[in-house]
């Protein structure tokens, strides 16, 4: 093999490796971020969790089922601060768009009850 070849594969495959890791960074600050959220939402800050459940969305590209979590966390929290028009509208959107994960799920259950405290207005349609 000569030089220049072995010198080029050695640099496709650092380049490789350094695509690699930046996408791991990239999803594992979008874990620490959900996992984050997730404490502070258990923990009732809100503001936080709708922070970090952002920074997590701005980490790349969440995959379907993060990406429905994210929204979760932010209805959740909209919902328990108080702004009803977002919190419905992002239950709406979760309905509609994840209706197959637990969060889609939750989502349609929360709409329920919102619509049973509302005296039977639909908060679904």
């Amino acid at each position: 093999m000569e030089k220049s070849t072995v010198k080029w594969t050695s640099l496709g495959i650092i380049g490789c490796l350094f695509v690699l890791t930046l996408l791991s960074g990239c999803s594992m600050a979008r874990m620490g971020a959900l996992s984050k959220a997730r404490e502070a939402m258990g923990k009732g800050e809100c503001a936080k969790a709708i922070k970090k459940a952002g920074d997590a969305e701005n980490s790349g590209t969440p995959s379907p089922e993060q990406q429905a979590e994210i929204l979760f966390i932010r209805a959740y929290c909209a919902d328990r601060m108080g702004n009803a028009a977002d919190a419905v509208g992002l239950f709406r959107f979760l309905k509609e768009h994840y209706p197959e994960t637990i969060y889609g799920y939750q989502a349609i259950e929360r709409l329920r009850a919102i619509e049973e405290d509302r005296g039977g207005s639909k908060a679904e349609d």
